[in-house]
């Protein structure tokens, strides 16, 4: 495979084979190959607008993804009315297919992609080519997350690190650190909507921007045990979440400290 032409050569193939299928109304390409942006690490997406009774013909059955290769992995998820499979072949290409039913597109106020990471391989549908003609040149995606969505998320996670100490304590290091690793998770999770928020979009081909929040969460303990370092890793993501927090709020109310003082003290009771 050439790594430089593979998408190019993929796009070809795709359109290639469904369009002889007449229960594909339209493919569209969108993203960074339709904007001309690709890399090497770029997968190929595509959505692929089809007659509402073949839905099923394509999702979630995937023999048609025979004609372009054999499976390595693969990953499919509906959100309604997106019926989507994304694909790694054994060569490693990886290629996205959105499936939307035509009629669907009928309920749409406004196309998902700007018109830059837009590009209709080919259509014979009226709705699709209404749709496309009519829509404005969108911004990109703003983040939502909203105060009710981060409030759960906070008290969430200040419960789940009270559980994951009582494991530890309990020698339970197994799900102790399952919790506590999740704690991290949290973290990252929230770093990646500050990310969100301060660059104005959800899409990110490139890293770099919150990185630090790797380093600080714990996963290199330096702890002389095992439980030890498990209570670590659980005091470092109290810590960088209880941080992260209290910048997403003003009205959040610091935790990281009674948490911590809490942890210090029953250590000695640990089984």
């Amino acid at each position: 495979m050439n790594l430089k032409l593979w998408q190019a050569e993929t796009i070809v193939e795709v359109q290639r084979s469904f369009a002889t299928d007449q229960a594909v109304k339209a493919l569209i390409l969108v993203g960074s190959n339709a904007s001309e942006s690709a890399d090497l690490w770029s997968d190929v997406d595509f959505i692929c607008i089809v007659d509402d009774s073949a839905i099923d013909q394509f999702y979630p059955v995937t023999e048609w993804l025979g004609a372009l290769g054999d499976v390595f992995a693969i990953e499919q998820f509906t959100a309604h009315p997106r019926f989507v499979t994304r694909v790694c072949l054994t060569d490693f290409r990886r290629i996205d297919f959105v499936f939307i039913a035509e009629s669907a597109l009928t309920a749409f106020q406004q196309w998902f992609y700007s018109r830059s990471q837009t590009q209709i391989l080919f259509s014979r549908s009226v709705i699709v080519d209404k749709l496309l003609m009519s829509y404005p040149d969108l911004a990109e995606i703003k983040p939502a997350f909203d105060y009710r969505q981060f409030e759960k998320m906070s008290n969430e996670f200040w419960f789940k690190a009270v559980i994951a100490v009582t494991k530890v304590m309990r020698n339970d290091l197994l799900i102790g650190l399952h919790l506590a690793l999740d704690l991290s998770r949290d973290c990252l999770v929230l770093g990646m909507i500050f990310r969100d928020r301060d660059a104005g979009t959800t899409i990110h081909r490139f890293g770099g921007f919150y990185n630090e929040i790797v380093d600080d969460v714990g996963l290199q303990s330096s702890a002389n045990s095992k439980a030890d370092g498990i209570l670590e890793i659980i005091l470092q993501s109290a810590n960088v979440y209880d941080h992260l927090a209290s910048r997403w709020s003003t009205t959040y109310r610091s935790h990281y400290e009674p948490f911590r003082e809490w942890v210090e003290s029953v250590k000695e009771h640990r089984l």
